[in-house]
């Protein structure tokens, strides 16, 4: 350990308060044990400030608990690549600043790293909230800067940083307005995502992802014309290859074709404006079945929407379904089956197809037989080693990945081609703005199975109660032809009466999100043209632009710092000045005027000997002086206090009144003598 000069207590708490504010966006991601060591470090560290004595760890014990969390990590799988997974590691390096505290240049790369981390969260998530909350922060770190900065007390130091930050928004918003969107793709920066769907499925997988309630994607119906609840299953991947246990996503199946002549008029044409969250994945949802892909979005044979790259903002898109229609891809491994195979699944095929090889009969058999046998729905139905088998005759309670699986390997040993759908299914009406919002609770598995005509749906779960114990998830919850209401989110302990208006707010926090993400954050390439058409500055390229936005921007910066060079300079005020000032001018009042060269130290020492009534509080207030002015630094705001109650506390010790106010008032007494 070594001892270190303290830096005030005031400074280091505005560095606390600025990285607890940047911090607390992401504690869903950190371990708990960090959050309590992280809690007990910004503690340890406001304590010995303001003790006045600092002890840090020298140089080796800091790198040893640096490489200590760094393990801690790993062990816990908190540590991985990407902003995202990597930041429990950044936020303990953080914070290992304040083992580190000594010179100016730590207090500065603590706020940059606090700045940083306000970067990673808008990289993240950019709903109003958030914004508002990173504006905030950065508030906090500026704020932290100035006050150690400028050693002001902590208001003037609140007020200062709050007034940089207020003259920084426009300009920041000006920018963000004006200056062109470049098409540039850049890397994946956040990470894995929260929990999305990958090209592979084991039937626990949907079950992980939905118990998540984050938003997944924002639908929209142009022509106001959404469908009911039982129609809205959004089409993701196809997954036709197993092992028994995990189903996988087959070879890219050729573009889809379809010419205006080929197209059904009796399957309705629903348009679908989407606005999807970054899912690090490349492939896209929409109502089944997709006709009209988006722009440099790929239709598959088996209608699934695929990118060339995943989109790492949220991507907003445009795509035509067809409602009834069905895919009719060649799929050759609608038939293909594991090397290995339970006895008992082959029994139950063979008892689905007696007496029949027609598959739509095949078919409906087992969905039957899965309403008739006593199976349940079930969020958590725990580890099944031996897969389909174990699930089928023996737990017989799952998620919907667990039926869908398990319901195409039957058919496919029955000989009948089938497969597995992964996607999402219905979504919360919000009735403010008459748009669906898709959470991760949502996610769905379902089975196609090969008929004469095409590929139709069959969901096995359709009929299937949930376990004992357990509410239906939300892909359950839709009463009728109506989609899912946020009244369903009310916390459970919410009484009844209150659960009417908390949906209501629910709804209208979602709209004034979805109009910030669709008119700001959704301020894209296109919408900014146009903007700029309106102008008149559509003529000009980006590059042409970019120029001038720099040249107006400099305009703007040049002609400030003349502007403060000219204007008449305002005397900066010193509060330490300022008291002692107040402190001579009192004393002046009893005869003793310090002369323009006379030191604090000269001048206390004769007040004192002029005035002894009250000497000691007269050279208090000298030594408390010289050790604010000219002592070691410390806390500013606290040693300017004490000096002002000991100013204070002179007057109050003085017995007498001031030698001009006697005579004034000898004065007035001889006057109203004589006029007696």
């Amino acid at each position: 350990m070594i001892s270190s000069e303290p830096h005030g207590f005031a400074r280091v708490a505005w560095l606390v308060v600025a990285m607890t504010m940047a911090t607390v966006p992401f504690l869903d991601i950190l371990p708990p044990w960090l959050t309590l060591a992280l809690i007990g470090l910004g503690t340890w560290r406001l304590v010995t400030e303001h003790r006045g004595l600092v002890v840090v760890p020298i140089l080796p014990v800091r790198l040893l608990l640096v490489l200590i969390v760094a393990v801690l990590l790993l062990i816990t799988d908190n540590l991985g690549f990407g902003l995202t997974a990597a930041t429990p590691l950044f936020v303990s390096l953080l914070w290992s600043k304040l083992l580190e505290l000594k010179a100016r240049r730590d207090f500065m790369v603590a706020c940059v790293l606090c700045y940083f981390l306000v970067a990673v969260l808008l990289f993240d998530r950019q709903s109003l909230f958030t914004c508002l909350y990173a504006i905030a922060t950065l508030g906090a770190i500026t704020i932290a800067l100035v006050s150690y900065h400028l050693d002001h007390g902590a208001a003037r130091s609140f007020r200062l940083g709050s007034r940089l930050l207020l003259q920084g928004l426009p300009l920041a918003a000006a920018i963000f307005v004006l200056f062109p969107r470049l098409q540039v793709n850049f890397p994946n920066l956040g990470g894995q995502a929260i929990s999305g769907f990958s090209n592979k499925l084991t039937p626990g997988d949907v079950a992980r992802i939905a118990l998540s309630d984050e938003p997944v994607m924002r639908v929209e119906f142009p022509n106001g014309d959404m469908p009911a609840a039982d129609k809205l299953y959004w089409r993701g991947l196809v997954l036709s290859q197993t092992d028994g246990a995990t189903w996988n996503v087959a070879a890219e199946t050729p573009a889809y074709e379809n010419p205006p002549a080929a197209r059904n008029p009796a399957h309705r044409a629903v348009v679908q404006d989407i606005s999807l969250q970054p899912l690090n994945q490349r492939w896209l949802f929409a109502l089944e079945v997709a006709e009209q892909p988006p722009e440099k979005t790929r239709l598959g044979m088996n209608r699934t929407l695929a990118r060339r790259h995943a989109p790492v903002q949220i991507l907003r898109y445009r795509v035509t379904s067809r409602l009834g229609e069905l895919p009719t891809d060649n799929d050759d491994l609608g038939l293909q089956l594991p090397t290995e195979l339970d006895p008992r699944i082959a029994t139950l095929a063979q008892e689905w197809r007696a007496g029949s090889n027609d598959p739509q009969t095949i078919a409906a058999r087992g969905m039957a037989w899965f309403a008739a046998n006593g199976f349940t729905y079930s969020l958590s139905p725990g580890t099944m080693d031996a897969g389909a088998a174990e699930f089928l005759f023996e737990k017989r309670t799952g998620f919907c990945a667990h039926y869908a699986t398990a319901y195409a390997l039957v058919l496919r040993v029955a000989g009948v081609p089938a497969r597995v759908v992964i996607g999402f299914r219905e979504g919360e009406h919000n009735d403010i703005g008459e748009f669906l919002l898709v959470r991760y609770d949502h996610a769905h598995a379902w089975c196609e199975v090969r008929l004469s005509d095409g590929w139709h749906r069959y969901d096995p779960t359709k009929d299937i109660p949930a376990a004992p114990g357990e509410t239906a998830p939300a892909t359950r919850r839709a009463g009728g032809a109506d989609a899912l209401s946020s009244s369903d989110r009310s916390p459970s302990w919410l009484p009844l009466w209150l659960r009417g208006p908390h949906a209501r707010i629910n709804q209208w926090l979602a709209f004034v999100d979805a109009k910030w993400e669709s008119n700001i954050m959704g301020l894209d390439s296109t919408k900014q043209g146009e903007m700029f058409g309106v102008a008149g500055f559509q003529r000009f390229g980006n590059w042409l632009l970019i120029g001038l936005i720099i040249c107006a921007l400099g305009t703007v910066v040049v002609a400030f710092v003349l502007w403060s060079r000219v204007r008449p300079a305002r005397r900066a005020v010193d509060p330490v000045a300022e008291v002692y000032t107040q402190f001579c001018s009192h004393l002046a009042r009893f005869g003793v005027v310090r002369h323009p060269s006379e030191g604090p130290r000269d001048f206390t020492q004769r007040a004192a000997a002029t005035l002894p009534t009250v000497a000691e509080a007269i050279r208090a207030v000298g030594v408390i002086y010289e050790e604010v002015r000219y002592g070691r630094p410390g806390d500013a705001a606290a040693g300017l206090q004490r000096l002002r109650r000991a100013v204070r506390a002179v007057p109050r010790q003085m017995p007498v009144r001031p030698p001009a106010e006697r005579a004034s008032a000898a004065e007035r007494a001889s006057a109203a003598g004589q006029s007696d």
